[in-house]
């Protein structure tokens, strides 16, 4: 992972550029990263957690349509120093109640 500064041609890029790179934004920063290489097919504890993963997505983006708890998301957010966004609580919350 490399992270990119002061080139005004890759600034704000979020693509794949081939089948080995990808650039894409984190806090403000564009990181070029290569992607990995599936080595197989996916375990069965793999789909299971790639499923739980699905469902806390989907929550949370439903979470963030509403303005209530947007807000509230956001004020845990802004109150942990762990998390940079409302998103990232939300999704963090529903992902940790799918695994108990």
């Amino acid at each position: 992972m490399s992270v990119v500064k002061d080139n005004l041609v890759t600034e704000g890029l979020s693509k794949k550029i081939s089948e080995k790179f990808c650039f894409r934004q984190s806090n403000g920063k564009t990181i070029l990263y290569r992607l990995g290489v599936r080595k197989g097919p996916m375990s069965e504890a793999q789909l299971e957690v790639q499923e739980k993963f699905k469902q806390a997505s989907a929550q949370a983006r439903a979470d963030m349509q509403d303005a209530t708890k947007k807000a509230e998301w956001q004020a845990l957010a802004n109150s942990s120093g762990k998390y940079s966004s409302a998103y990232g609580v939300a999704m963090s919350h529903y992902f940790a109640l799918l695994n108990d």
